[in-house]
């Protein structure tokens, strides 16, 4: 029995500290190049401008972004993509994860909602 929770024990701090890793980095991400990103969701011409965002993924020519819509409305993902860093940055398409309308349930790692 002592065996058996050790283990769980350890799986779960396991867990838990990868998910520590992937919300700092995510937050690092977000303090180094989130000003790039500020007001590219309006560029859609489908969202208006959101509440926050966080880089949830970027090289220097690729970049994923969760945009919060305005009083928590909604979550979406988008895509951008650029052929050199002096190029502006273009939208290669998006996911709506979550809604408060209902017409989409979705989770985001690091931040589910």
């Amino acid at each position: 029995m002592k065996k058996r929770t050790k283990f769980l024990a350890t799986a779960a701090l396991l867990l838990a500290g990868f998910y520590c890793v992937c919300l700092c980095r995510c937050e690092l991400l977000t303090a180094v190049h989130g000003r790039e990103f500020e007001g590219l969701d309006l560029n859609t011409g489908l969202l208006e401008r959101s509440d926050s965002l966080k880089v949830l993924d970027y090289s220097g020519t690729e970049a994923s972004i969760y945009y919060v819509g305005p009083g928590r409305s909604y979550g979406n993902v988008l895509r951008f993509s650029r052929d050199t860093r002096a190029d502006p940055w273009n939208l290669d398409g998006w996911d709506t994860v979550w809604s408060k309308s209902g017409s989409a349930d979705g989770l985001v790692w690091p931040y589910f909602r």
